[in-house]
C-alpha cells in the first residue's frame, strides 16, 4: 500500500516545510480515491492552533475523532471494518506528529443490481441504455460515489427528456455487513412525457 505524508496547517492546509507545520499527519496504507477522502476527514479544525500553537486540548480530541473521521471517509468506497491506529507523538518543539495506520479490511461486495423504469418513459431508448450501462454489477467492491453519480445522471436525463416529474419510487442499498455484501435496488418512475403547448409571440 501507498504512504503518504500530509502536512496539514490551519492556512487552508496547503503543504510547508516540516519545521513551520504546527502538526504533521501522516496516512499508511490507503491509497487513490479512499487515501484523498481519508485526507480531506482529518482537516485540521479550526481553534487547534491557536497564536501559532497547538492548543493541546483541541489536539487530544482531533485525535480520539480520527479513527471515527477515518473510517467513515472509507465507507463510501465499500470498506466498513476498516481498524486504525494513530500514534501522537512530538516532532520539534512546539509542533506534533500524527501517525495513522489503516487496515481497510474485506471491502463490501454487490450481490445483486436491480435497475429498472416505470411510467410513460420506461421505453425510452436513451434511458434503457443508461440503465444497460449503470456502472456497478454483480461482483464489484460497492462503490457509494459511482452509484450516487448514476443515480442523479439517470434522473437528470429523464428531466432533459421532457419526464420533468421523474423521481425514484425505489432507491435502496442493503448492506448485510455480516457477509459484506450489498444489494442494489433502483426503479426511476418517470411519469408523464411533457410536451410544449401553443406557443404565442407577442410584440417585436
Amino acid at each position: 500500500m501507498l504512504a503518504v505524508a500530509v502536512f496539514l496547517s490551519l492556512l487552508g492546509g496547503r503543504p510547508l516545510l516540516a519545521a513551520s507545520v504546527p502538526l504533521q499527519v501522516e496516512i499508511r496504507g490507503l491509497e487513490g480515491p479512499s487515501l484523498v477522502n481519508a485526507r480531506a476527514a482529518l482537516s485540521l479544525p479550526a481553534g487547534l492552533v491557536r497564536d501559532g500553537r497547538i492548543d493541546k486540548l483541541w489536539l487530544q480530541r482531533f485525535v480520539r475523532q480520527a479513527p471515527a473521521r477515518v473510517r467513515r471517509a472509507l465507507e463510501p468506497y465499500g470498506y466498513y471494518h476498516a481498524e486504525i491506529r494513530t500514534v501522537l507523538e512530538p516532532a520539534g518543539s512546539e509542533a506534533w506528529r500524527l501517525l495513522v495506520t489503516v487496515t481497510p479490511g474485506a471491502p463490501v461486495v454487490v450481490e445483486a443490481v436491480s435497475v429498472a423504469l416505470s411510467g410513460a418513459g420506461r421505453k425510452s431508448a436513451p434511458l434503457e441504455q443508461m440503465v444497460d450501462e449503470f456502472p456497478l454489477h454483480r461482483g464489484d467492491i460497492l462503490r457509494q460515489d459511482l452509484y450516487e453519480a448514476a443515480k442523479e445522471a439517470l434522473k437528470t436525463k429523464a428531466q432533459d427528456l421532457g419526464y420533468l416529474d421523474a423521481d425514484f419510487s425505489v432507491h435502496a442499498i442493503r448492506i448485510h455487513q455480516k457477509t459484506d455484501r450489498a444489494e442494489i435496488e433502483l426503479v426511476l418512475a418517470t411519469g408523464p412525457l411533457y410536451r410544449f403547448g401553443e406557443v404565442r409571440l407577442r410584440g417585436a
